[in-house]
């Protein structure tokens, strides 16, 4: 039985270094194909190593650039707002997400945010996902060390250095935690997407015969507020909500 395990172990161990070998393969080979201008051709392989699984702030950053160059606004600020939600202190890819914003019809002023809630975005976008929880995980060590230190030590002075250094940690440590909730859910929740088609109008209900509300044209970003059948209520920066089919969206 633990030969059998072991083999398992063995063979998964080899299948994904495997995996990673041939999807480093295919990048290096869109990225040169997209050097030598075959746009179209880059695109093509650097979906097929999203659809092995793999993701990767650097794989969408690369696709949207392959995807403004092909001249479809819509995927590349699409996969410029997924490469930003996996490095969110990436200034080349906020950067391209911005020119490329540039590029839409649609200029909607945005309401005021609530200056605790840019601060908190601020504090949450310090890290990635992947460094919160390796930060989680460093200060977990380092909190039971200091709790350990607490209960074994008999020095008045250490014990009590030791109980303060805990309860502080303690503290960063939770506070850590729900910055990586936090960030975990903003990279995976799908309440924003982005239009898609040169023209999209707007309903006032869920219905195609309904009054049309307003325009919204290819690569404005929205929220999503709710779904009913083939129907999305969105609502766009300034705060106007309508309803559009979900074919004319794609969900970061």
């Amino acid at each position: 039985m633990k030969r059998i395990i072991t083999f398992a172990a063995f063979f998964l161990a080899l299948s994904a270094n495997i995996m990673a070998e041939d999807n480093n393969t295919l990048f290096n080979r869109a990225n040169e194909l997209y050097k030598n201008g075959q746009f179209a051709q880059s695109i093509e392989v650097y979906n097929q190593i999203l659809a092995s699984g793999y993701e990767s702030g650097d794989l969408y950053y690369n696709l949207g650039n392959a995807e403004f160059r092909n001249g479809s606004l819509g995927n590349a600020i699409l996969n410029y707002e997924r490469a930003l939600r996996l490095s969110p202190n990436d200034d080349d890819i906020r950067n391209s997400l911005e020119f490329a914003r540039s590029k839409t019809s649609d200029k909607i002023n945005e309401m005021p945010t609530f200056f605790l809630s840019e601060w908190s975005d601020a504090i949450v976008g310090m890290l990635s996902t992947n460094g919160w929880a390796i930060l989680c995980i460093v200060l977990m060590f380092i909190v039971c060390a200091v709790w350990a230190l607490f209960f074994l030590a008999r020095s008045y002075n250490t014990k009590k250095a030791s109980f303060f250094s805990g309860l502080a940690l303690t503290a960063i440590l939770i506070l850590s935690f729900i910055n990586l909730c936090v960030s975990h859910n903003n990279a995976t929740s799908h309440d924003e997407a982005i239009i898609m088609l040169p023209a999209v109008s707007v309903k006032t209900s869920p219905e195609s015969d309904a009054a049309d509300k307003f325009l919204l044209h290819e690569g404005t970003k929205v929220e999503i507020e709710d779904v009913i059948n083939d129907w999305a209520k969105i609502k766009i920066a300034d705060g106007n909500t309508g309803w559009t089919e979900t074919s004319n969206i794609e969900t970061i």
